[in-house]
């Protein structure tokens, strides 16, 4: 599935030869680290505590993001970025989801992930979750989990 370390006051997150990593003190000057872009399409990282049963997948932007959602107990699915590529929609659709949330970050705008929606629809129902008081999933506030929780559940 995914790896993860800590290795110089860093959380590093490995799979399929990329890798992220993220200061665990704020007061590192430097947040996120990345390699050099090699051209190779990025891997999704899927964490699943439900191993399988939960159709519903909710997709956030990077491996931090997801990691908070997975401690949460969602089906969690992290793009490792906001660019859209057809090799990860295969990946993604093979994970055979009926149900996708959406949970963007706050400074993304909705037009940048307008492909990657779109093209989803072509085999999932989906639905946006829009953060109240985090910045992004990897910081989200009780309400907010409460309010994610309230749209997994849901009647769709």
């Amino acid at each position: 599935m995914y790896g993860g370390w800590v290795r110089g006051h860093r959380i590093i997150f490995e799979r399929g030869g990329w890798w992220q990593g993220r200061a665990t003190s704020p007061r590192n000057p430097i947040r996120y680290l990345f390699p050099r872009d090699t051209g190779q399409p990025k891997p999704l990282f899927h964490m699943d505590p439900t191993r399988g049963r939960s159709k519903t997948v909710c997709v956030v932007e990077g491996p931090f993001d997801a990691l908070r959602l997975y401690q949460e107990g969602f089906r969690t699915v992290a793009l490792c970025g906001k660019s859209f590529s057809t090799a990860k929609l295969a990946q993604l659709q093979e994970l055979a989801p009926k149900r996708i949330v959406w949970c963007l970050d706050k400074d993304v705008s909705y037009l940048e992930f307008s492909k990657w929606i779109i093209s989803s629809q072509a085999f999932a129902r989906d639905r946006l979750w829009e953060l109240q008081d985090g910045a992004d999933p990897a910081e989200a506030s009780a309400r907010d989990l409460h309010e994610l929780r309230k749209i997994v559940r849901g009647k769709w």
